[in-house]
């Protein structure tokens, strides 16, 4: 009882980190809008906060701060809080919004948690504005330094921005196909991060995509959408298109 609970492999199956920042929620007066951080958002971190948050007034969404970042909307009433375990970093490509939004932060032991006081600027490189099937804006997008060095070394990495306009019926995912001069993918970075089912109208989501440095070289173009991955169904732009186009990515030429 003293040697077991200690060892981290324990103390991660057990999510000590996730119980200790509900006991924290539990207590924290005004909170409202709350993003989660965790290690697999979408299948172990939101049962932990069910069987452990005793409060039932919380607007909770999950992400992984490894592959996303997801700074919740306020809703008017209380504050927005993003909480994540002291071990897991929010990777560094996704940190630009949380410089901008005055965030106050504070580490308590297994937990860090930032308190949002403002609305995050967003300025990715390369802006956009696409609307999906009218529940997802995308604003643009941002080649990581891994991208914008001809001669670096390892994936070029890619982060993208997304609003929500309202909650999906279902769970989304993110396509990012890297195409060459026939039309053929050549490399993708499908995924998503951030669990669609507890999106709330307003959240802003960042999503980071690797590709592979041989297959930027060559592509001519690269196609972005959202589709469901239960039907495979793409949302359609407003103009009745399954993508959005996005100029090509040749290596070190970005502005």
């Amino acid at each position: 009882f003293v040697i077991w609970p200690a060892n981290e492999e324990v103390r991660f199956v057990w999510q000590e980190a996730l119980t200790d920042a509900a006991a924290y929620l539990d207590r924290l007066p005004g909170a409202r809008d709350i993003a989660i951080a965790g290690w697999t958002p979408d299948s172990m971190d939101s049962p932990t906060m069910d069987l452990t948050l005793r409060r039932d007034d919380l607007a909770l969404r999950y992400f992984d701060p490894q592959r996303s970042l997801l700074i919740p909307a306020s809703s008017g009433e209380g504050s927005r809080v993003i909480v994540r375990p002291t071990i897991l970093p929010i990777d560094r490509a996704l940190r630009a919004p949380l410089e901008t939004a005055g965030v106050v932060s504070d580490t308590a032991g297994s937990f860090v948690h930032y308190t949002i006081r403002q609305a995050p600027e967003l300025a990715p490189r390369l802006a956009a504005a696409v609307e999906f099937g009218g529940e997802i804006a995308f604003l643009g997008y941002t080649p990581t330094e891994s991208c914008l060095q001809s001669d670096g070394a390892g994936p070029c990495a890619i982060v993208t921005y997304w609003r929500v306009l309202q909650p999906p019926p279902g769970e989304r995912r993110i396509f990012l196909h890297v195409m060459d001069l026939k039309g053929t993918v050549v490399a993708n970075g499908d995924g998503l991060g951030a669990p669609a089912a507890f999106w709330r109208q307003g959240d802003i989501l960042l999503q980071k995509h690797e590709i592979p440095r041989e297959s930027v070289i060559r592509a001519e173009g690269v196609r972005l959408g959202i589709y469901d991955p239960q039907s495979g169904r793409r949302l359609l732009t407003a103009e009745g298109e399954q993508y959005a186009l996005l100029q090509p990515l040749p290596l070190g030429s970005l502005p």
